[in-house]
């Protein structure tokens, strides 16, 4: 179960990291091509929602750990501290602090992690699974995000239209991460490699059935 779910959290760190780091990065250009200038307000939302949508898949793959061993009723708990966090979030957000919906997504990506953090705690009990090793597991792909982070922010200095410089920074995002993976030998990147090729081959080794 260990080694499952340290691969795990190694694929999808390497997969999820940089797609929502940089759409974050980019949210302030992409958001005006796609639905016009009049929801720039929402670009604070968008970023949000990245750190939200970006710890998911850890808090799943602990969850589903969880339940694996047969501990519903401490998976049940933890739903449940999510749960009564998140209304103590909000309700502070709107009748104490009065602030607007950028509290309310502020607060639900820090109740994302705070989640995150639990689970790993209970995970740690059943399989040794620790924060250090946790860590660990995650650190290469943020630093290859740091790298195209990097890349994607100096990208966007140049002096041309903000929407090509949009495509601009997309591209040298990708080719950033990916060249960074491959100098770098990140096994997530080969194992990711070796699962697309292998599913494309088998894709081109079918052939119709005669037309029935």
């Amino acid at each position: 179960l260990k080694r499952i779910c340290k691969r795990l959290v190694e694929i999808s760190s390497y997969l999820i990291f940089p797609m929502m780091c940089g759409l974050a990065l980019v949210s302030g250009k992409l958001i005006p091509f796609l639905f016009t200038s009049q929801w720039n307000a929402s670009v604070p939302v968008m970023i949000f929602a990245c750190v939200f949508f970006g710890v998911q898949p850890l808090r799943s793959i602990n969850m589903q750990l969880i339940y694996a061993v047969g501990d519903s009723k401490r998976g049940l708990l933890v739903e449940a501290i999510r749960s009564v966090l998140l209304v103590i979030g909000v309700t502070l957000c709107v009748f104490v602090f009065k602030t607007s919906i950028y509290g309310i997504a502020c607060v639900s990506a820090i109740v994302s992690i705070i989640n995150v953090i639990i689970t790993q705690f209970v995970v740690k009990r059943y399989i040794g699974y620790g924060y250090l090793e946790w860590i660990k597991d995650m650190l290469p792909s943020v630093l290859l995000c740091l790298g195209m982070a990097a890349a994607v922010i100096l990208t966007g200095f140049i002096p041309i239209h903000e929407y090509i410089v949009l495509f601009i920074q997309l591209i040298v995002g990708v080719g950033t991460y990916v060249g960074l993976s491959v100098v770098s030998r990140n096994p997530s990147f080969f194992e990711v490699k070796s699962l697309v090729l292998e599913r494309f081959s088998g894709n081109l080794k079918k052939k119709p059935n005669g037309g029935q």
